[in-house]
C-alpha cells in the first residue's frame, strides 16, 4: 500500500541521515586522496584509508548506543509514532551498511575495477529481491520483507566489499593522516548535512503535518520511478569523476579541453535521458502499479528535473574538490537549504 511504502521510505531516511552526519564526509576524502597517492605513495593512501574505517567502526558503534537508547523519543518526536521504534535502531545500523557500501564502491570505481562494481550492483539487486520475495510468500510479511532483505543484503555485500578492497587496507592508524582527511572533509560536513536535510525534511514534515504516511508512499513510489534516471546519472558519475579526476592531474592544456568535450557530450546524453522518461511518466505508473498509487505520476517528472538540473552540480563539483576548496561549496547549499523549508512549510 502507499503507507507502507511510505514507512519503508522513513525507515531509509533516518538511516541515512544519521549514518552521513557521523561520518563527516571522509568518504570524498578517500576517494580525493586516492588520485594523489595511488602511483608513488600507495602505503600511505593505505593507512590514511584503513585511519578512516577505524574511525567509522567507532564512531558508528556509539552512534548506535546512543539511538538504542533514544529510539522511543525518535519515534515520537520525529516519525509522530508513525514508525516502530524499534525500526529506528535497524534503519541505523542499514545506514551505516550503507555508508560503507557507497565508500567501498567508490573506491571500486576509482581503481577502475568497472566489471566487479557491476556485478556487486547486479547481485545487490538480485540478492534483495529474491530475499523479499521468500519473506512475502514464506512469512506473509508485508513492508517488513523489503525491510528484512535490505538489511540482509547490505550485510552481506558489506563482508564482500572488505574483501574485494582488501588491497588497498592494512593495519596501521596514522593520526596526522586522519587529520589531513579530516581537514578535507570538514568543509563538506555542513554541504552533507545540508544534503541530508533537503531530501528528508519534506518526508517529516508530510508526517508531523499531516499525520499519515501514505503521502510519503506516493512521494517514495515516485522518487522509485524516476529511480533508473537516477541510476543511469550514477553510473555516469562513477565513469566521470575518474576520468575527471586523471585528466585534471594531468594539468595539460589538451587534457583540459577533452574534459569540456566529455561534459558536453554526457549533458546532452543525460537530458535527452530525462525527456523520454517524462514524456511516457504516465504510461510507467499505469503499467507498473494499481490505481491507489496513481498520484504518483504527477510527480515523476518533477524528480526527473530534479535529477536533471543535478547534473550541473554533479560534474562540475570535481573541480571544487580537486582544488581542495570544499568551503566554496557552502553558500549555494545553505540557500538552497533555506529555500527548500521556506517552500516546504508553505505549500505543506
Amino acid at each position: 500500500t502507499p503507507s507502507d511504502y511510505g514507512i519503508i521510505a522513513l525507515f531509509a531516511l533516518f538511516g541515512q541521515f544519521s549514518s552521513g552526519v557521523l561520518s563527516l564526509g571522509l568518504q570524498s576524502a578517500s576517494y580525493r586522496y586516492y588520485f594523489e597517492y595511488k602511483n608513488d605513495n600507495i602505503q600511505d593512501f593505505k593507512i590514511l584509508n584503513t585511519s578512516i574505517i577505524i574511525y567509522l567502526f567507532i564512531i558508528f558503534f556509539i552512534g548506535g548506543l546512543t539511538i538504542y537508547f533514544a529510539k522511543n523519543w525518535i519515534s515520537a518526536t520525529l516519525f509522530s509514532n508513525e514508525i516502530n521504534s524499534n525500526l529506528i535502531f535497524i534503519s541505523f545500523i542499514s545506514g551505516c551498511f550503507e555508508y560503507f557500501i557507497t565508500y567501498f564502491t567508490a573506491l571500486l570505481t576509482a581503481q577502475l575495477r568497472s566489471s566487479l562494481y557491476s556485478i556487486i550492483i547486479f547481485m545487490r539487486s538480485i540478492l534483495r529481491v529474491v530475499i523479499a520475495f521468500y519473506l512475502i510468500f514464506a512469512f506473509s510479511l508485508t513492508y517488513m520483507s523489503l525491510i528484512y532483505a535490505i538489511i540482509i543484503t547490505q550485510g552481506i555485500l558489506v563482508v564482500v566489499l572488505f574483501i574485494v578492497n582488501k588491497n588497498i587496507l592494512t593495519i596501521k592508524f596514522s593520526i596526522s593522516l586522519f587529520k589531513k582527511s579530516l581537514k578535507f572533509s570538514y568543509p563538506n560536513v555542513l554541504r552533507l548535512i545540508i544534503g541530508l536535510i533537503n531530501s528528508s525534511f519534506d518526508k517529516i514534515m508530510l508526517v508531523k503535518i499531516t499525520g499519515v504516511v501514505a503521502p510519503v508512499g506516493y512521494y517514495s513510489i515516485a522518487q522509485k520511478s524516476a529511480y533508473t534516471f537516477k541510476l543511469f546519472k550514477d553510473s555516469i558519475d562513477r565513469s566521470w569523476i575518474p576520468f575527471f579526476m586523471e585528466k585534471a592531474h594531468e594539468n595539460k592544456s589538451d587534457s583540459k579541453d577533452k574534459i569540456i568535450e566529455r561534459f558536453f557530450e554526457i549533458s546532452f546524453i543525460y537530458m535527452l535521458g530525462a525527456f523520454a522518461l517524462i514524456t511516457f511518466s504516465e504510461e510507467l505508473v499505469k503499467l507498473l502499479t494499481t490505481k491507489d498509487f496513481y498520484p504518483a505520476m504527477y510527480m515523476i517528472p518533477l524528480f526527473v528535473i530534479y535529477y536533471s538540473v543535478g547534473i550541473v552540480s554533479s560534474l562540475t563539483i570535481q573541480q571544487i574538490q580537486f582544488s581542495e576548496k570544499t568551503q566554496y561549496i557552502l553558500p549555494a547549499s545553505i540557500l538552497g537549504i533555506i529555500t527548500n523549508i521556506i517552500l516546504n512549510i508553505i505549500f505543506i
